[in-house]
């Protein structure tokens, strides 16, 4: 059944989107109403080499009518509109910006029909407990996993894993659990002090099975993740991960922290966290700002913090981002290969919001769209060249 949306909110929200003053929870409130209904607000003519002003301005007058807005935005506003409606369509930037219908995606020539069989990532991930027992938990119905030193391991129905104590703990903050996603894989678990983890795609954190009788909560991460941390002032927080440790009493944020890439970003969303690289150099996060570290150099900068967090509400979300490190997070989403046949072909300027569910043949056609370059399947390995 199609999800009902507050018509009022949704005016209050264009407003807002119209003044840069919407919040992140607002955000993807129309961000979701708009993905429903993208295909009766955006109808565009055959071909996408139309003036992006003029784009917009057909779009914003669709959306106005779809909330019944009347009155007219200024210059100024149709800018801060396309920044923040991002989410409404795949949108490519290479040098103009172009807003594609979703139909003239779908009836594109790109040759990717071979890749019906590369079918999106879902729940997966392997558990391995304090004794080195591995749990692949798709293949574990709901309930008791198993029990170790007071502590209670459960899957719920919803594809959690759940810590709970259940009796005396003996040594439990001296035994390690490890949840690890594959390519093409996610997770949520909540931890034994309450704080509640996703995992991305290709990460593994590592935890106590009890923090009981530990001055600091430590678990450390691989790969990808969003904490949302429980409050305890007496305990902080700590993580883990390539060349840096985030410390925090309770709070959320998202740590990207893949060996395969350059940096390791810390986006915060709300309160605050204390970074120290390895040398210990340091810095404290405000909301909506996000840490990077290269080499031993942590550089703040001001962000839109949903954009850190969208992989965990099923978007690929790209802003000003170049083709290899799109195609990167694809890759790792779809359990696919990526060779770039032409190294031209690794840049560009993309810009955009799509379901990480919509099968990749949809993808990987939006971003041909822009004429530039060329996608093949062979095997598992989507070949990638410079279009001629």
């Amino acid at each position: 059944m199609e999800q009902q949306y507050d018509k009022k909110l949704l005016r209050e929200i264009a407003h807002q989107l119209r003044e840069g003053t919407v919040s992140d929870e607002q955000q993807a409130y129309f961000d979701q109403w708009y993905v429903q209904h993208e295909d009766e607000l955006l109808e565009l003519p055959e071909g996408y080499a139309e003036d992006s002003l003029v784009i917009r301005d057909r779009m914003h007058s669709n959306l106005m009518d779809a909330v019944k807005l009347a009155e007219a935005p200024s210059k100024k506003a149709f800018i801060l509109w396309t920044k923040f409606i991002a989410a409404a369509v795949f949108l490519v930037v290479i040098g103009t910006v172009f807003y594609v219908n979703r139909r003239n995606f779908l009836s594109t020539s790109v040759p990717v029909s071979q890749l019906a069989d590369v079918v999106a990532g879902s729940n997966k991930a392997i558990l391995t407990l304090a004794d080195g027992k591995k749990i692949t938990l798709t293949d574990v119905s709901k309930g008791k996993i198993s029990e170790q030193a007071g502590v209670q391991i459960s899957k719920t129905r919803g594809g959690q894993v759940i810590y709970q104590v259940v009796g005396q703990q003996n040594n439990a903050s001296n035994s390690y659990n490890t949840i690890e996603t594959p390519n093409g894989g996610q997770y949520q678990v909540i931890l034994p002090d309450g704080t509640k983890v996703w995992l991305n795609a290709a990460s593994k954190l590592t935890y106590p099975v009890s923090f009981t009788g530990r001055a600091r909560r430590e678990v450390t991460l691989g790969g990808e993740a969003y904490f949302e941390v429980a409050k305890d002032k007496s305990h902080p927080f700590l993580v883990e991960s390539s060349g840096q440790e985030v410390e925090v009493l309770g709070t959320h944020f998202n740590i990207s922290s893949y060996k395969e890439e350059p940096h390791t970003k810390t986006t915060l969303l709300e309160g605050s966290v204390k970074i120290r690289s390895a040398k210990g150099n340091a810095v404290v996060l405000k909301p909506n700002q996000q840490a990077e570290l290269n080499g031993d150099h942590l550089q703040v900068k001001e962000v839109k913090a949903a954009y850190a967090v969208a992989w965990k509400d099923g978007y690929f979300m790209f802003n000003n981002e170049n083709l290899e490190t799109v195609m990167t997070r694809i890759a790792r989403w779809y359990n696919v290969q990526v060779e770039f046949k032409d190294e031209a072909a690794k840049g560009g300027t993309y810009f955009g919001t799509i379901s990480r569910y919509e099968d990749i043949a949809k993808v990987l056609k939006m971003l041909s769209r822009t004429e530039l370059v060329t996608f093949e399947l062979e095997g598992n390995t989507i070949k990638i060249n410079k279009k001629k």
